[in-house]
């Protein structure tokens, strides 16, 4: 039983340092094109005048925040950082797109639904935590002896 569980754990932990590399370059790639992005309109290359170009500035800069938490649900298994994920990129589809009202009503109604899926159904869910310490920034606990 005990090679059994070295082998289990070394599996689990080169799977973990690969999706720590996977998230390692999106970041890296976030970080190029945002420097990217923002120098253009820094220089002037394009007005923020423009309301097209707002409209682009602002998709661009959503979709950044998307990635953030997209790293951030690899890095941290938990179903809080998939409903995170989820409400950054419904949040960012409701703003940059000019849809009919039905449309934005109900993209406004899903991100209620899951705000309350996060709320209520998650059992260590806390949407305004009082603690200094966030539940995604706890110790990984795939490495207990339980797990093996």
């Amino acid at each position: 039983m005990g090679k059994r569980k070295d082998i289990r754990e070394r599996v689990y932990i080169f799977l973990k340092m690969m999706e720590l590399f996977i998230a390692a370059c999106i970041v890296a790639m976030v970080l190029v094109l945002m420097a990217i992005t923002l120098k253009e309109y820094l220089t002037g290359h394009v007005s923020l005048y423009n309301e097209e170009a707002l409209n682009i500035f602002l998709q661009q800069m959503l979709s950044f925040a998307v990635a953030v938490e997209f790293v951030k649900m690899l890095i941290y298994h938990n179903p809080e950082r998939v409903i995170d994920v989820l409400i950054f990129a419904t949040s960012r589809q409701l703003v940059v797109e000019h849809t009919n009202g039905t449309e934005s009503l109900i993209r406004i109604f899903a991100i209620g639904v899951l705000f309350a899926i996060q709320k209520f159904l998650l059992p260590s869910s806390d949407i305004f935590p009082s603690k200094s310490v966030r539940p995604d920034l706890q110790p990984d606990e795939h490495l207990k002896d339980d797990h093996f």
